[in-house]
């Protein structure tokens, strides 16, 4: 489980987030000075627009890499903001503003991700997956890989199998699945989550199934 504190909290953490971001070049998340992105996020926040507008001011190259049908659903999708931080903070509110006694009222946003199996037979069905937190929170980029691996008792190691990857732009749940026929033994699956908070913080986290037999 992958989680961040929305809020002006974040704020500072922007700049460095941008630069791990890969699908934003160097020269796209170099557009505004850390001041002035900061100072633009606070200004924007609460107010009624769409995602491709809120992305289109904050970070451009984000949407300049999407293939175009992706791009038309981030401009159709509205901007949300959870609404325990609308009521807590105004807009123009500074981290320094406000008491540690209100730190609370931040809305925890998270990543839940998971990765698991079943069988039929030979027949493996595998899958990794990532919903958000709380349900139904846009997130601008999600991805998932899930490995299918088989444990090889002469090296005594994980052998890779076969894998599938998935990925989503302005959405609240992902998965990559697939099947596959197999030879008796020992396997398991891994998955690799990874994508892009509300506020454009990266994360990445893995997951592993149970072990499981093939007989």
């Amino acid at each position: 489980m992958k989680h961040m504190k929305i809020g002006v909290v974040l704020l500072a953490l922007l700049l460095a987030a941008m630069a791990m971001v890969p699908l934003v070049s160097a020269s796209d998340s170099s557009d505004k000075t850390p001041g002035s992105q900061e100072e633009l996020i606070n200004q924007l926040m609460h107010q009624k627009m769409t995602m491709g507008q809120f992305y289109e001011k904050v970070s451009p190259g984000l949407l300049k890499n999407m293939p175009e049908t992706l791009r038309d659903r981030f401009y159709e999708t509205e901007m949300k903001w959870p609404s325990s931080l609308n009521a807590t903070y105004p807009a123009s509110a500074s981290l320094s503003q406000k008491p540690e006694s209100e730190m609370s009222a931040l809305v925890d946003i998270m990543a839940l991700s998971e990765s698991g199996y079943g069988t039929a037979g030979s027949t493996v069905s595998f899958m990794s997956r990532t919903f958000t937190s709380p349900s139904g929170t846009i997130f601008p980029y999600m991805h998932d890989n899930s490995k299918l691996l088989k444990w090889n008792y002469n090296t005594n190691q994980w052998d890779y199998l076969t894998s599938r990857d998935h990925s989503a732009y302005a959405a609240s749940y992902n998965a990559a699945s697939g099947s596959t026929s197999v030879q008796p033994g020992t396997y398991t699956v891994f998955g690799q989550h990874d994508g892009l908070f509300p506020l454009l913080e990266p994360y990445i986290q893995y997951t592993q199934s149970s072990i499981f037999t093939i007989s």
